[in-house]
């Protein structure tokens, strides 16, 4: 006959420990980030939990401009001297993909990209699709939104009254 042992309050903890950090991550994201076309994958990726960010009970994302992101990161590979670092061109900032997460009330969730999205074949655009799901744990039928501001070589004037991602239409 098998003894039944009890478990230590120690190994309760990390059990606990573990089933948190989990949970926590199996949780939907918001963020900024860009997409390299050519290699297929997100990179200046900044994220946190949607929970986290609620603007208010119907909308959530991070408050970090692609631009102001950049800037830092920019500061940083050249003070580093990383020349192979995406950053490392400050002009790059809107020459390349990018996109923003954002989530709703009700679990919906919207990515915000620009109008060089709407060229993309069905193919590109599960592969993006993919990597933002697994990256910021979104529930797999989020919506694409076109956002102007997102447009290539398009810079979001910081004295516009409207924040860039509140003016979008759903692609």
């Amino acid at each position: 006959m098998n003894k039944i042992s009890r478990i230590t309050p120690e190994k309760q903890e990390q059990m606990m420990a573990l089933m948190k950090k989990l949970y926590e991550e199996a949780r939907p994201k918001v963020g900024i980030f860009w997409y390299d076309n050519q290699k297929k994958e997100l990179f200046g990726v900044l994220k946190d939990f949607a929970h986290n960010h609620r603007n208010n009970e119907q909308f959530s994302t991070l408050v970090e401009t692609h631009r102001h992101y950049w800037d830092e990161q920019h500061k940083a590979a050249v003070a580093k001297g990383n020349e192979s670092s995406p950053f490392f061109n400050y002009q790059n900032y809107n020459q390349i993909p990018r996109c923003r997460a954002c989530g709703y009330a009700g679990e919906r969730y919207t990515v915000a990209v620009g109008d060089w999205f709407s060229g993309y074949s069905l193919d590109d655009e599960l592969q993006l699709r993919d990597l933002i799901f697994d990256e910021f744990n979104l529930p797999y039928d989020f919506d694409f939104v076109i956002d102007e501001t997102l447009n290539l070589n398009r810079e979001w004037d910081e004295t516009e009254k409207e924040l860039p991602f509140e003016r979008k239409k759903k692609f």
